[in-house]
């Protein structure tokens, strides 16, 4: 008898570790064919149950963050990125961004000397004191083994703080969302026109013990 509460539990000890949550993504009137969630640490993917107007992913790891995917019937993308920041955060007050803000993480952005030649913020969520931004680098001009009209393409997660009265960008913390390189304009904007980028700042990182329902953004 003791022998098998012993194995009780550690299986209780098993569950306790091996428990995963779930993320609802209500859709409304969004038609959704395929819905896939990427862990942004481990890298692992998961699927989600389709209906009509939700998806549902049901074995999501408690503390990771998550991207997710949605492929329409249109066989266009809406592509939902945590834009969460990188890192826990103390509870602080802090006023909402301004005009003054976007303007000094944009002229960062224009200030960095990079590969890429055509540098985008495509949004900007956050506060006065730290924002997380989805980059678009193009580099579409001439480079060591380039091949005819090639393109580079990214799409990347950025984050920036508000250190001392001043913006500056959090170094060693971007994520590579897409990375890609194409034959010619036609094919890279054959690509391009058909992905949404969609910033969710709360909802893809995963509570343990707590189930996330997050919405679309309305058109």
């Amino acid at each position: 008898m003791r022998r098998c509460l012993i194995c009780l539990a550690g299986f209780g000890l098993l569950a306790t570790f091996t428990r995963a949550e779930t993320l609802t993504i209500q859709t409304g009137d969004t038609a959704v064919q395929s819905a896939t969630a990427r862990a942004n640490a481990s890298k692992t993917s998961v699927d989600a149950t389709v209906t009509k107007d939700k998806v549902q992913f049901d074995k999501l790891l408690p503390g990771e963050r998550y991207d997710v995917s949605l492929q329409t019937p249109t066989g266009q993308q809406l592509r939902l990125l945590d834009v969460s920041w990188y890192a826990d955060l103390a509870p602080e007050p802090a006023d909402p961004m301004d005009d003054d803000d976007r303007a000094a993480i944009n002229e960062i952005l224009s200030g960095i000397k990079a590969f890429t030649n055509k540098n985008t913020i495509l949004q900007l969520a956050g506060d006065s004191q730290h924002a997380v931004a989805i980059v678009e680098l193009i580099r579409d001009t001439d480079f060591h083994a380039r091949s005819g009209d090639e393109i580079i393409w990214r799409i990347e997660v950025w984050y920036f703080e508000n250190q001392a009265g001043g913006w500056a960008k959090v170094q060693q913390q971007n994520r590579v969302i897409e990375r890609e390189r194409f034959k010619s304009a036609e094919e890279f904007e054959a690509r391009r026109k058909k992905i949404q980028w969609i910033g969710i700042a709360s909802g893809l990182k995963i509570t343990r013990g707590e189930n996330a329902t997050i919405g679309l953004p309305k058109k």
